[in-house]
């Protein structure tokens, strides 16, 4: 594969006669005036001269004058100028650079533009959140240094609302970290905080360095970073042991209270004492599942449905194999 080299291309030609040669020449030569030039993958780089040949008609192949016939071409008074179209490869690379940074600007405009759209909405959507609270509404705030703090609503009226709070330093399930956060009755607090100073928490996305604001009294600044309403059960794994047939699973309840509304057990090889799971789960209440298996270890695949306080139905999926067990919505 030819990467590099030279090539050439026709200025223009003419028949030797036109320069006072013999007729006769005619038939035989033709005389080129060509542009040579550098290339890289065959696309023009930069010039490297002007030059004359003759093209001989009988194979269409280019030989270079004499040194008697150079001089007089050489004396012609032909000025040309380079084309551009020699220096196409500098060009497009020029033309791609150029490109690139319009495109990229327009992209970075869009971006800007998309972000700014998306912040607004959120600004909207968190203000609405905060001016008139569901139910099991939580706030996720974080302060300057990036520390997470929670609250979570227990009663509002127009102006204000009152909160547990919690700045839990580790968490069990990362995922769950809202809900954990209140499962220690000693390191919550009850807060009334004012929808105002939780509405100008919010980032508006207009400024590069938000810090803020103060939302819980002697608590630092925080920005308003989530609202989350769980409105539906979440389980938490406290003990599962399974032993010569006996089968056994401590579960907690740091969601919302339910009401089960149907139990169907796909595969099974565990016989459950009473209720596989309770009628009702509260919020904070720790439960047993327990029964008795058949086989080397205790499987069961099952949906479930529970019903929340809206009497909103939301399917779930059980699953136990061995020590595991999940209990989580279904996708």
């Amino acid at each position: 594969m030819i990467v590099y080299g030279w090539n050439s291309f026709l200025l223009h030609e003419c028949k030797p006669s036109q320069l006072g040669l013999s007729q006769d020449f005619d038939a035989v030569y033709q005389i080129e005036r060509r542009q040579k030039y550098f290339h890289l993958f065959w696309i023009p780089f930069f010039g490297i001269g002007k030059t004359w040949v003759l093209r001989k008609r009988s194979d269409n192949q280019m030989y270079e004058p004499n040194g008697e016939l150079l001089q007089v071409l050489n004396a012609l008074p032909y000025q040309e100028k380079t084309p551009w179209y020699t220096f196409a490869l500098p060009l497009l690379l020029l033309a791609g650079g150029i490109g690139f940074v319009i495109i990229n600007s327009i992209n970075d405009f869009q971006s800007r533009r998309a972000h700014e759209q998306r912040m607004a909405e959120r600004v909207i959507s968190f203000t609405q959140s905060v001016n008139a609270p569901a139910p099991n509404t939580y706030f996720t705030l974080r302060s300057n240094n990036y520390e997470d703090a929670y609250l979570k609503m227990i009663s509002q009226n127009a102006s204000t609302i009152t909160c547990l709070y919690s700045a839990p330093s580790k968490y069990d399930n990362y995922d769950d970290r809202i809900l954990e956060a209140f499962l220690d009755p000693a390191a919550i607090d009850t807060v009334m905080i004012t929808k105002q100073s939780l509405v100008k928490a919010i980032d508006p996305g207009t400024e590069s360095n938000f810090k803020g604001s103060v939302v819980v009294n002697n608590k630092g600044t925080h920005t308003l970073e989530d609202i989350k309403v769980i409105d539906y059960p979440v389980i938490r794994k406290t003990l599962v042991q399974f032993e010569e047939g006996t089968y056994i699973a401590m579960l907690q309840n740091i969601g919302a209270t339910a009401k089960l509304n149907n139990f169907k057990a796909e595969e099974s090889n565990i016989t459950f004492e009473g209720s596989a799971l309770p009628q009702e789960i509260v919020t904070g209440q720790s439960f047993i599942v327990n029964g008795k298996y058949e086989g080397m270890e205790p499987k069961a695949n099952a949906s479930v449905q529970f019903e929340n306080a809206d009497r909103i139905v939301k399917d779930y999926a059980l699953w136990i194999n061995g020590t595991h067990f999940t209990l989580k919505q279904a996708n």
